[in-house]
């Protein structure tokens, strides 16, 4: 995890602690309360879209939540918007 300060236009590293393998072709969808949402996307393998890796800017730490519902494929290359209020809807992909 990079980050870059806006304001100080300062870069620096996140936490590493819990945080997932790199991965690539995910959606990141940050929530109003600070918490980034990454969704699905390729490691080795593709990543199941049901383990939920999240990201809390405020405190700098990773956690990890598993999604309930109905059974989805995993997914990667594909699109996820905010809605007002706060859900995601994902769309595409492969």
């Amino acid at each position: 995890m990079i980050v870059f300060d806006t304001i100080s236009l300062t870069w620096s590293t996140g936490s590493t602690i819990n945080a997932p393998s790199p991965r690539l072709s995910y959606t990141a969808t940050l929530l109003s309360n600070g918490i980034i949402v990454f969704i699905g996307g390729i490691e080795t393998n593709d990543v199941d879209i049901n383990q939920l890796a999240l990201y809390d800017t405020k405190v700098n730490k990773w956690s990890l939540m598993t999604a309930r519902g109905v059974t989805l494929e995993n997914r990667n290359s594909h699109s996820a918007v905010l809605t007002p209020d706060e859900r995601i809807i994902i769309f595409g992909g492969l």
